[in-house]
């Protein structure tokens, strides 16, 4: 069976090829909604100089394949990988995956390192990445880098979505409807997506997240002018991203925001923030258990499933200790021009291997405790019953 690699290396090559991508990983059912060719294609569109490296891999030039990558100088990246929680390759099995790998790694004659900034565990590029075949072609490095919780939450048989939560979202929920009730009885809550909404409501959600960083480490991801631009792409488009938000009225100020991903009956829960001034009413929380109601209900009621996405937030455990890992993994070619590389990386991650096994716990959910003493979200508090 003849099998060939082919590089796509400018814009325009990849969107001529948009159409027959988005098909074809419809069909291979990726990890997730935003590891498809539109969200990745809108993240290459939002930062043109980069230099991207889509690989296709075709078998008797039938689509077998498809691996999004972008070159920073002698690595080749997963592409999107700085402003998505994980991705994944479009691939009809794992040992088609494997020989796609295999194939970039030759084609780029042993001087590329390929680099997979985040990998979650069952997705098909962490089975196509712990093939033995990888490892005798590579040197494979890897290491944790952060753990996803993940809750399914199943309805009563007459749809009871809130006795599907957990008992303390229940009375969070309830305490925070009755405070914001008080405080802004002209409230208003929007539910936009799964995409097709306006972009202009990016630039709004944008200037809370600024505004509202300095509860939190380093700067606002909205700093970044190409985030903006790949949100607003998203925005537009089929990707089943949505839009949650809150005002103190009709086309007031806005309160709290969640955006996500909905697909496949599993809400994404990917960025969030609420205004400072209105820490007290808790409504990101309550914005979140209205958010999954009402996606609840647009799937038709029944299952469930969130996904908490990366990050190990105490109040995350909250809705679940259930979860999956994801982690950081470099295939470096097996070449004595880069035994240095090679031996560089071994001492670095077996270093981050053992501090994140001592601290971070990882076989108790990433956490020490094992999640038993969940503590509050700083900031946006529980709320007395």
């Amino acid at each position: 069976m003849s099998a060939f690699l082919h590089l796509f290396d400018h814009l325009d090559q990849i969107e001529a090829m948009a159409g027959e991508w988005m098909a074809f990983s419809k069909r291979c059912r990726l990890a997730a909604p935003f590891c498809g060719p539109l969200a990745w294609i809108a993240w290459f569109r939002a930062h043109p100089g980069l230099q991207p490296a889509v690989y296709e891999w075709r078998e008797a030039g039938e689509l077998r394949a498809l691996v999004p990558l972008y070159r920073r100088g002698h690595r080749l990246e997963m592409a999107a990988s700085p402003h998505l929680d994980y991705q994944d390759v479009a691939a009809t099995d794992t040992d088609t995956a494997v020989s796609a790998l295999l194939a970039i790694a030759t084609r780029e004659g042993g001087s590329s390192s390929l680099v997979f900034p985040k990998v979650a565990a069952g997705s098909r590029l962490e089975g196509a990445l712990e093939d033995p075949r990888i490892a005798a072609g590579t040197h494979h490095e890897a290491r944790y880098w952060s753990f996803c919780t993940v809750a399914n939450l199943t309805s009563s048989s007459d749809r009871d979505f809130f006795q599907a939560i957990p008992a303390r979202q229940r009375k969070d929920y309830r305490n925070a409807t009755r405070r914001i009730a008080e405080a802004f009885p002209g409230h208003v809550v929007e539910h936009h997506g799964p995409g097709q909404f306006p972009a202009e409501l990016i630039d709004e959600i944008a200037i809370l997240h600024r505004a509202n960083q300095y509860r939190k480490k380093g700067e606002s991801v909205f700093a970044d002018p190409a985030y903006l631009r790949f949100l607003k792409e998203q925005a537009g488009s089929p990707v089943p991203l949505c839009l949650s938000l809150i005002r103190e009225s009709t086309g007031g100020p806005l309160m709290a925001f969640h955006l996500g991903y909905f697909s496949g009956g599993t809400f994404y829960y990917y960025v969030t923030s609420y205004g400072a001034g209105y820490g007290h009413l808790s409504p990101g929380r309550w914005l979140l258990v209205d958010a999954l109601r009402h996606w609840h209900a647009h799937s038709g009621g029944g299952a469930l499933r969130l996904d908490l996405l990366c990050g190990e937030e105490d109040y995350k455990s909250r809705w679940s200790t259930e979860g999956y890992e994801v982690s950081r993994v470099v295939l470096i070619p097996k070449r004595l021009l880069n035994l240095p590389r090679i031996l560089a990386y071994s001492a670095v991650y077996g270093l981050k291997n053992a501090k994140n096994r001592h601290l971070l716990g990882r076989h108790s959910g990433g956490r020490p405790d094992g999640g038993r003493t969940p503590r509050p979200e700083p900031g946006d508090v529980v709320l007395p019953g």
